[in-house]
């Protein structure tokens, strides 16, 4: 009687752990792009929430908080603030971070029109500028090189 030999070869098994990664890779890919996404819609809806905070903290007190002030002026009454909210207008105790950890920026500026203000994140570049998973977030779309220095 003849035995065969049972099993894979070395060629068959390196095909099968080249394919296998390859497909981890691709997913992690996939995965990281869907992280990077859920952040910059966080970021997108974090912002969304402060310019809400930011427009009722105007029509209560008649003015937007000062820089100095920041968008902690939303979570902690300024000293000459009016009729300011058991809990803030945030109703935290805190400012919270953006998704990358950084710390959200706030500009406020007096035009011919009036004052106007843009609250951004660095985005995940944590600077001013960049492209793609690095850009600034801002409110309105505005875009936060137009607001820092010169103004």
């Amino acid at each position: 009687m003849k035995r065969t030999a049972r099993g894979f070869t070395l060629l068959e098994m390196m095909a099968v752990v080249f394919i296998i990664g390859l497909l981890v890779g691709l997913g992690g890919l996939a995965i990281m792009n869907q992280i990077n996404k859920a952040r910059v819609n966080t970021a997108k809806a974090q912002i969304a929430t402060f310019d809400q905070a930011i427009e009722l903290f105007q029509m209560d007190n008649g003015r937007f908080p000062t820089m100095e002030e920041g968008l902690d002026a939303l979570v902690h009454a300024p000293a000459d603030a009016v009729d300011y909210p058991a809990r803030g207008y945030l109703k935290m105790s805190e400012v919270p971070r953006d998704p990358w950890n950084n710390d959200y920026q706030y500009v406020v500026r007096t035009t011919e029109s009036g004052q106007e203000y843009v609250v951004f994140s660095y985005g995940e570049g944590g600077q001013l500028g960049g492209e793609g998973n690095a850009r600034d977030l801002a409110s309105r779309g505005e875009d936060p090189a137009n607001w820092i220095g010169g103004y």
